[in-house]
């Protein structure tokens, strides 16, 4: 089954991590990531229309699209890093893990895009 899930993940991605660096003038720079893989293979997958989630954002009603990431055993995944899927460049949030499933198969994340 693992073979089987492995040949499905067509795309490769880069994760990385957010962290904080200093500046030359020693002021802490924001939005600083660090690569903790790259060249994953993965498949991105867009979680069905009936998974979206409307929100209230300056009270105007918005519809987040959600994507699962698929990736092989062992990847390290974690909420809050930044993904970068290698054949279109967009760029998407880890924002939950998916954990509760009965075969080993591959790691499963829930991302939503940031930007591209």
């Amino acid at each position: 089954m693992r073979n089987l899930a492995d040949s499905l993940m067509t795309d490769t991605c880069k994760i990385e991590v957010r962290g904080t660096a200093k500046g030359e003038s020693g002021e802490v720079l924001q939005n600083v990531y660090t690569v903790v893989a790259t060249g994953v293979s993965c498949r991105l997958i867009m979680q069905s229309t009936m998974t979206d989630r409307a929100d209230r954002t300056a009270e105007r009603e918005t519809i987040t699209e959600q994507y699962r990431l698929v990736c092989p055993v062992g990847t390290a995944l974690a909420v809050d890093q930044r993904v970068t899927i290698t054949s279109d460049g967009l760029v998407y949030q880890v924002v939950d893990l998916i954990r509760s499933r009965t075969s080993e198969t591959d790691e499963q994340a829930v991302l939503v895009r940031i930007s591209g």
